[in-house]
């Protein structure tokens, strides 16, 4: 008894008599129809013996008829289930992977997911990657570099080893003879090069053949019949930002994002300029990819920093996936009603100069007071440009009530005023004797800070020479 005898024997020991019968009954249904077209008909007595006067013979028969007829249903098309991308096809065949749909592996046999976006500790980056929801594609792929070999493993369910004789790929007939080493009838190994083009690339396969004894049939289609494969590019999406204007409470800027490759829409990505001021989430401006788009941030708090990034969320085909990426990052300031600008410092003084943001029809410097240390040193007449007597290497703050437009806010600015040099003192000994001893006192003081009030000979415990 051969290995598929056994199997047979083994299957129809474990079948219900019941489900003999009725594959008996369906047979002879079968049989029915093949005699009426050879003109056989069998007799009613006939079958009333096949069915119940045949004693033990109709047993026999019925065991027999089961039998062969648990071979034919026993034998099952060929079903293709799936593809598997690789560097090495032989490793996929040896492990008889399995999946749900198509599987691409690494180098190292890992198969590839959909890497994490990326994390950083940028304080934008953060806030983006928490509040900014991106569809994103959700489909695997391989990773490959230029004019890299890969290996298409064609998985196909085929228990009775139906021989496989071709299929199509992306409407190129593959005949059994270009088949690579290592396939058999259940794993079939094709060598593509991905040649010169870059982006995506999709293999769709169909027409699966195989040879049923004289017939050429096909193989069921049950598996996802494409793979996809990205090929890194250096033609990655490229930003431009122009035309920044900075206001009270808006920026504004022109921004053109350009996508050769159209990575972004392939994706299903996005690009959007993020603005944020290190507290709430971020606020965003979509941008049209291929076009520039008019960009402004309005609702801005006057005097105040903020950070904006142009972000593209998208796969790069590099190997780690969908993930937002930061082109552009600046850090600016609002403008206020008024700034002080010039301050020029010395060691007991300040002068400035005030420039209004804009020509406001309305605009008032209505006190100015200078402070340290958060007390006031003293009050300044409005429209004072400078002030004086003040203690060296010390931080001030200048500090304006302005009315503009019939609002009212408190303008300030810090400021140091500069250190006074530290004075040294220098000995040169001139001339010496047993008994004598002769020197030069040098101070250098520009501030003039200090004075020699007493000069001392020290030697051992001797009271000093004064």
């Amino acid at each position: 008894m051969n290995k598929k005898q056994k199997i047979w024997l083994d299957a129809i020991s474990g079948i219900d008599e019941e489900i003999i019968d009725k594959t008996a009954l369906k047979r002879f249904e079968l049989l029915e129809k093949l005699k009426q077209k050879t003109k056989r008909i069998l007799t009613k007595k006939q079958k009333m013996w096949m069915f119940g006067g045949g004693g033990v013979a109709a047993a026999v028969l019925l065991a027999f008829l089961g039998v062969f007829l648990f071979g034919i249903l026993l034998k099952q098309v060929p079903v293709y289930t799936g593809m598997t991308v690789s560097k090495n096809p032989t490793q996929v065949v040896a492990n008889a992977v399995d999946f749900e749909k198509n599987v691409y592996l690494d180098a190292s046999g890992d198969i590839v997911t959909t890497a994490p976006s990326i994390v950083t500790e940028e304080a934008i980056e953060e806030a983006v990657k928490d509040s900014l929801v991106v569809q994103g594609a959700t489909e695997k792929m391989y990773y490959a570099k230029p004019n890299e070999d890969i290996y298409i493993t064609i998985h196909i369910d085929n228990p009775d080893d139906y021989e496989i004789l071709s299929f199509t790929l992306n409407g190129e007939k593959y005949s059994s003879y270009m088949f690579e080493q290592g396939s058999d009838m259940e794993n079939i190994i094709l060598k593509k090069n991905v040649g010169d083009t870059e982006g995506v690339l999709e293999y769709t396969i169909d027409a699966i053949k195989y040879v049923d004894g004289t017939e050429i049939k096909d193989v069921r289609m049950d598996g996802d019949k494409t793979v996809r494969v990205g090929v890194y590019t250096p033609d990655q999406p490229t930003v431009k930002v122009e035309n920044v204007h900075i206001g009270l409470d808006y920026i504004s800027m022109d921004v053109t994002v350009k996508d050769k490759k159209l990575l972004i829409e392939r994706s299903l990505g996005t690009a959007a300029v993020a603005l944020y001021d290190g507290s709430d989430e971020p606020k965003y401006h979509s941008l049209t990819v291929g076009d520039t788009t008019e960009v402004k941030f309005e609702g801005l708090k006057a005097s105040t920093s903020y950070e904006y990034a142009v972000v593209l969320a998208y796969d790069d085909l590099s190997g780690n996936g969908f993930a937002r990426h930061y082109p552009e990052k600046h850090t600016f300031t609002t403008r206020n009603y008024l700034s002080f600008e010039n301050l020029v410092t010395t060691q007991t003084a300040v002068s400035f100069s005030v420039d209004w943001f804009e020509e406001f029809e309305n605009k008032e410097i209505l006190a100015l007071s200078l402070y340290r240390n958060g007390e006031k040193v003293k009050d300044l007449t409005p429209s004072a440009l400078a002030t004086d007597g003040l203690l060296s290497n010390n931080i001030y703050t200048l500090v304006a009530t302005v009315e503009a437009n019939g609002r009212y806010e408190a303008v300030e600015v810090s400021f140091k005023t500069k250190a006074k040099t530290v004075p040294t003192v220098s000995v040169t000994e001139t001339d010496k004797t047993q008994t004598s001893l002769s020197f030069d006192v040098s101070i250098t003081d520009p501030d003039s800070l200090a004075s020699i009030t007493k000069i001392e000979l020290l030697h051992g415990n001797d009271a000093p020479i004064v």
